[in-house]
């Protein structure tokens, strides 16, 4: 399918805002101008030279179905720039074009203003906005709950040309890792668990502990001992790992390993398990 980006006119303006207003897409994404007069005024101020914001048409086809937009735009502050889209034209959905559109639009906006880095919010129960922001390298760094229901915040890093691919690979090499991976920001909530950790904890609850803050799983004195080293690891950039524990039943010994972004602050924390049992595969079986 032929996918491409075009210029926001008065047109498209008018036509997003009376799209985009049914109550199915008003559910994930409520609409900042309230009229139709609002719409065009804010799109007035995207034209001007130190406009905050910068949007382009999403077509398909040769048709217009959607709006793809960057807000906020400020090279002091991390991200450089907010991400938000649309397709109000339900018969494109499930089809790819959204990453198809995000893909090109971050292309765009990378040789326009040399971003660094974008961030983007959804709605967790919008599963497809979820899996159009991870197709296209964002990683959820938050998940915030307000009355109930529960926001990400993605982030992702447009400063290496193949940000994108190795966001895949590394995702892969923490799903396939046969020890449980649980990565925590720094509020101590539970953001990712590779399979291998779903697994362990599924007595306690297994994926539906993502969102769960980690302290809450522990006892008083192991709690207070998780905040002295998240507190340790903001000390300093050279303070990334603690060993915790050796788990004899296990023959593993645990580690507390600080994440941190490209600019070296600390951005959450991760439990590495290491087994020191030799390997009982047979080299080379393909099996």
């Amino acid at each position: 399918m032929n996918v491409y980006l075009g210029d926001r006119t008065a047109d498209t303006v008018i036509t997003y805002f009376n799209a985009a207003g049914n109550d199915i897409i008003k559910k994930f994404l409520p609409q900042k101008a309230k009229t139709v007069e609002k719409a065009l005024e804010d799109y007035e101020q995207s034209l001007l030279p130190d406009a905050k914001s910068y949007g382009r048409t999403i077509w398909a086809e040769n048709k217009y179905i959607g709006d793809i937009w960057c807000y906020c735009i400020d090279f002091n502050e991390t991200p450089n720039a907010m991400i938000s889209y649309c397709i109000f034209n339900t018969d494109y959905w499930g089809k790819g074009v959204m990453t198809t559109a995000l893909k090109l639009f971050l292309k765009e906006i990378y040789d326009r203003y040399g971003f660094k880095t974008v961030g983007a919010f959804t709605y967790m129960e919008n599963v497809s906005s979820v899996r159009v922001l991870e197709k296209c390298g964002f990683n959820c760094l938050e998940k915030i709950s307000e009355e109930g229901i529960i926001s990400g915040y993605y982030q992702r890093y447009l400063s290496q040309e193949n940000h994108m691919e190795l966001s895949q690979f590394f995702r892969s090499i923490v799903d396939q890792d046969r020890c449980g991976v649980v990565i925590c920001n720094l509020r101590h909530e539970i953001i990712y668990m590779n399979p291998a950790a779903v697994n362990r904890y599924v007595k306690w609850g297994g994926a539906k502990l993502i969102g769960k803050n980690l302290l809450s799983c522990h006892n008083k004195k192991s709690a207070e001992m998780i905040k002295r080293i998240v507190c340790w690891f903001g000390e300093g950039r050279e303070n990334n790992m603690v060993y915790t524990a050796h788990n004899e039943k296990e023959n593993k010994d645990v580690y507390m390993v600080a994440l941190r972004g490209d600019d070296g602050e600390l951005i959450g924390y991760y439990e590495k398990h290491e087994y020191r049992d030799r390997e009982k595969m047979e080299p080379y079986r393909f099996e």
